[in-house]
């Protein structure tokens, strides 16, 4: 029997669903490379569609699918995963595209991490369009042992998606929480498996936004867990420094990690979601935290603070 996971949705122009989900052979959400068949779009039109057979897909880690609402590329699908290597070679990121609402896939599929030269992994990969059409995609970088985020690649494509640039590190000597299930990456006994996988969101100007969680501050990489964003006013030439997004008090034992950015289609207005915990929070019940910025200029609480039992 197989199972499917890591869905994502997008539609189309339109107004096609499409839905992307990766199958497995395995018994478990815990699957070995073997066990992972294919990564198939499910057109709402006319059915699955597979867009990676296993010979290519090998065990992948995450499906991000955007489509493209604007510009020359209306219409047009776009996805991308962690294509697992055996052997001293880097994880890479690939992607493939769709111009007709998910029927076909483009293949092969890209690499579009080549240029970071991860010393171990490139995984968590976000993808987002600008509204020039511009495809961007980021991700985190392992570059070895202990296994956690110490960059964020970026990559871009100006043509729909059929060719990618030489890919970039737009920060650096970041310590992210990435752990393995029952290893304790948070503090306060949290157990459960985490990452420091980067969202990604674009304002209708074009500007371009990235979080991620981060051990204090970014380059000394020491405290609670807090969630950082850097900006790009020019199309991910330069970025700026990272701002800090909880407004709570530095080194009050409270985590927020697990970030989701967005911003609105018309406003700019920017808002980001994460989950947070204290110190006495209970390891499996944790407060979901909304932040609200302007153009990404500074963070506020939101109007209203979303607060959840989260359990799993």
């Amino acid at each position: 029997m197989s199972h499917l996971a890591a869905p994502a949705a997008a539609a189309s122009l339109a107004s096609v669903a499409c839905l992307a989900l990766v199958a497995s052979t395995a018994p478990a959400a815990y699957a070995t490379i073997t066990q992972f068949t294919d990564l198939t779009a499910y057109n709402a039109a006319s059915g699955p569609q597979t867009v990676i057979t296993f010979a290519e897909l090998g065990a992948p880690d995450g499906f991000p699918l955007t489509s493209e609402y604007s510009s020359v590329y209306q219409g047009s699908l776009y996805t991308a995963w962690t294509h697992p290597i055996v052997g001293p070679s880097p994880d890479p990121i690939h992607a493939s595209r769709s111009t007709d609402g998910g029927e076909h896939w483009s293949s092969p599929a890209v690499d579009i991490s080549a240029g970071v030269a991860a010393g171990a992994v490139n995984s968590g990969v976000n993808l987002q369009t600008a509204p020039n059409g511009t495809v961007y995609a980021v991700w985190a970088i392992y570059d070895g042992l202990p296994f956690f985020e110490t960059a964020l690649g970026f990559n871009r494509s100006t043509n729909g998606g059929a060719g990618w640039e030489t890919a970039q590190r737009i920060i650096t000597n970041i310590r992210g929480i990435r752990t393995a299930v029952g290893s304790g990456g948070l503090g306060g006994g949290k157990t459960m498996r985490t990452a420091s996988f980067p969202s990604m969101t674009v304002d209708p100007s074009g500007s371009i936004y990235v979080v991620w969680a981060n051990y204090g501050v970014p380059g000394v990489n020491a405290g609670d867990v807090d969630i950082w964003m850097i900006k790009s006013t020019n199309d991910g030439n330069s970025w700026s420094t990272p701002t800090r997004v909880n407004q709570d008090a530095s080194g009050n034992g409270r985590d927020q990690w697990f970030p989701w950015i967005a911003a609105d289609p018309v406003t700019g207005n920017v808002v980001c979601i994460s989950y947070l915990c204290g110190v006495r929070c209970h390891r499996k019940r944790y407060r979901v935290n909304c932040r609200l910025t302007h153009l990404g200029n500074v963070f506020r609480s939101a109007s209203r603070t979303i607060r959840a039992n989260v359990c799993w």
